[in-house]
């Protein structure tokens, strides 16, 4: 019998509980056997100005005593850039019998078609939606039927909808100096406190 695995990638810069409401989603929706967290190396789609030591150690303490939800630091290890599609054609040789699903929020789903080997992605995994709020169901269900279309995509809609939290909000209220604790897991926030991220540096220093 094959393994359900669901794969979600990012940046994770940090990580908060977002990401965990997301993965807990697909994983009982989907009945996922494992949910596989990938930090971005090099990203094509964002610059990511935080080192992947800490963004990976953050991802550790998120995931940590959460039964199915693992890490990998494969796109940190490659050399250049980390592409959607090389990583599914890796996990996919090395895991052969895994029956991948990548798991993506809704604006990423609706830009697929512009990043590199759409059509590979769409044959090596089934694509896992999760609309947040302000998502237009229209364009996400046109963009639904255009993949199926052009490439024979497999899409499975989740019934939930994603908190509306995101990294970039965090890394402005901890540079303000406010308290963004309610948004993350616990030794996440412990975590960032101790290493000092994201805080603007104080000038003269």
């Amino acid at each position: 019998m094959s393994k359900r695995l669901g794969l979600m990638g990012g940046t994770f810069n940090p990580v908060h509980n977002g990401h965990l409401y997301i993965a807990g989603l697909a994983q009982r929706e989907l009945g996922l056997d494992e949910v596989r967290f990938i930090p971005t190396g090099d990203s094509p789609h964002k610059r990511v100005d935080m080192p992947g030591t800490h963004r990976l150690s953050m991802v550790e303490l998120a995931i940590e005593g959460r039964a199915g939800f693992t890490v990998s630091d494969m796109e940190m290890k490659r050399a250049g850039r980390s592409y959607t599609c090389d990583t599914l054609r890796e996990i996919q040789e090395r895991e052969p019998d895994a029956e991948l699903y990548f798991i993506l929020g809704g604006d990423m789903f609706c830009d697929i078609t512009t990043w590199r080997r759409p059509d590979e992605i769409a044959r090596r995994a089934v694509l896992a939606v999760v609309h947040r709020p302000g998502d237009q169901v229209g364009r996400l269900e046109q963009t639904c039927s255009r993949l199926k279309r052009d490439y024979g995509a497999r899409v499975r809609l989740l019934s939930g909808s994603g908190p509306e939290i995101s990294s970039t909000q965090i890394r402005r209220l901890i540079g303000a100096g406010q308290d963004a604790d309610a948004l993350l897991p616990p030794p996440v926030a412990r975590y960032i406190r101790e290493k000092r991220l994201y805080l603007k540096q104080e000038s003269g220093i």
